[in-house]
């Protein structure tokens, strides 16, 4: 099975909405914030489908937070309604330089289950790995593979990464 993750890279999230026109705070990801471009459309997540949207106009800052408004989400509650959500653009980076944005997100097995949280990303020479902590906030377990034939999926709102690990590698 191949992998189902988006064709897009996940640039910031969604804080919180801004006054009654449908404008949200967002803070921009460390390693986006010199090549996010808003005259490009932003995508959010619905449904399992990246939407795209453009936007009406932004107001940066910091290098870490800015103010938009999304052409579409026009009043307080349709802003409400996204925050917490991740934005992601079409135009940056491979997917594997997306792999550390993983750090943090839970680890899910093929059956459903809950293995860990990924700790830290590895960049081992084409076998990019991640690192995953089966106690809450405990130490590293163990080291697991970051492939197109494992990853079955990534949930960037809920912060899941569904994987398919080797038989006995959480054993180890």
């Amino acid at each position: 099975m191949g992998a189902s993750y988006p064709k897009v890279t996940p640039v910031a999230k969604i804080s919180r909405s801004h006054g009654k026109l449908g404008e949200i705070v967002i803070q921009i990801y460390p390693s986006y914030r010199d090549s996010l471009d808003f005259k490009l459309p932003l995508f959010i997540y619905y449904d399992g489908i990246a939407v795209p949207f453009f936007t009406e106009y932004a107001k940066v800052r910091s290098k870490r937070e800015a103010l938009i408004k999304l052409e579409g989400i026009d009043n307080l509650e349709l802003s409400d309604e996204v925050v917490g959500r991740s934005l992601f653009v079409d135009y940056l980076s491979s997917q594997e330089d997306q792999y550390w944005e993983l750090e943090g997100f839970e680890l899910i097995n093929e059956n459903g289950e809950r293995v860990g949280i990924a700790t830290q990303f590895y960049d081992f020479p084409n076998n990019p790995c991640i690192g995953v902590a089966t106690q809450e906030g405990g130490e590293e377990s163990f080291i697991a593979p970051l492939n197109e034939e494992l990853i079955l999926s990534i949930d960037w709102d809920r912060e899941q990464l569904t994987i398919a690990l080797p038989e006995g590698l959480d054993k180890v």
